[in-house]
This record gives C-alpha cells, structure tokens and sequence, in this order.
C-alpha cells in the first residue's frame, strides 16, 4: 500500500491557508485549528488563525492564540511584535466589556513598549484606548487630541490601520461636541482608507 503524499496536518494546513486567503473565515479557522492539534503551527499560520478565530467570531480562541504568539514574540525578544499583539487582545476584549481582562492585556503591551528605546507605531494604538475612554467621560476636546496624536504616529510609520482608527476617534469626539459635518468627514474619510 502506497503512503499518502501528504500528512494531515500538511493537508489542513493547505486548506486553511487556501481558505484564509478565500476570507472564508470560518472555514480557515476550523483548518487551521485541525492543523495546529497535529502539528504546532509556525508564527505566520498561528497569525491567520488568530485572525480567523475574530473574523469568524471565536474571541476566546482568538485570546489563547494571542497568548501564544505573545509568548513566542517575547521569548524572541521580538518587543513591539509582541506589544501589538498583546494591544489587539486588550483592544477587542475592551470592546466587548471585559475592562479587566483588556486592562491586562494593555499592561502586557506597556511593558513591552517600555523595553524599547525607541518609537514603534504601537505607541501610536496604545493611545486609543485613552483617547476613547476620555471621549466615555466626555471629555471630547483631550480625546480628539490624543487620537490626533495616535495620527500623527500613524503617518510617521505610514499605517493606516492606525490612522483610520485615530481619525474615527476624532470624528466621534468632533459628532459630540456638535461639528457633525466635520466630525461625519473624519469618519467618512477613515472608511474610504478601511475599504
């Protein structure tokens, strides 16, 4: 009897790979998890499932990915890699209420980033979480400048996830203190750059 050509996990693996570039989230996830049982996933495959697991709605899977890929990016000495990563856990468990776990989770990052001796653009979405939690206490006038300094960074390392970000946070701020139309032009300007 002939041996297969692949092995299962390499086989999952393509799948998932295939799937994830076909934004067939759901489908990547399940491939890549399957893979993953079999065989460790490397930084980049461990990276789509992370993101499968949000896109398809996994937020708990999508945190012991993060778990993972932090560690491994720390172990590395892989600073700011890892700071993002541990931001985009905060950022997504604070938007679905969970402070405390967020807050953690922002810590992480912080401790990163203070082992830097230089700027990264995550220094940039590290401001976010400010800037918002001052527009929460209506306090819009200190959030438009702190997302404004969140873009500022974002054009210095030309990210423009960042930026789109940071321009949504001062359109907000702008809609609450009554410059809607400036505020609605942020916004429309930063979903031109997310599509």
């Amino acid at each position: 009897m002939a041996e297969p050509d692949t092995r299962p996990d390499e086989e999952a693996l393509a799948r998932g790979r295939e799937s994830y570039a076909a934004r067939a989230w759901s489908d990547a996830y399940l491939s890549l998890e399957q893979s993953d049982r079999l065989t460790p996933l490397g930084k980049s495959d461990l990276e789509r499932l992370v993101w499968a697991a949000v896109l398809s709605g996994r937020i708990e899977q999508m945190i012991s990915g993060i778990e993972r890929l932090h560690q491994t990016l720390l172990d590395e000495q892989q600073l700011s890699a890892a700071a993002r990563w541990a931001f985009w856990a905060g950022f997504r468990l604070n938007a679905l209420g969970e402070t405390g776990r967020a807050g953690a989770w922002f810590a992480r990052a912080q401790r990163s980033l203070a082992q830097l001796s230089d700027e990264c653009v995550v220094h940039g979405y590290m401001l976010l979480p400010s800037a918002l939690r001052q527009m929460s206490a209506g306090d819009y006038a200190t959030g438009f400048q702190t997302a404004g300094q969140a873009l500022a960074i974002a054009e210095r390392f030309g990210d423009p996830d960042l930026a789109a970000f940071a321009r949504t946070i001062q359109g907000r701020n702008l809609i609450r203190q009554g410059q809607v139309s400036t505020g609605l032009s942020l916004m429309d300007e930063s979903m031109l750059a997310a599509t």
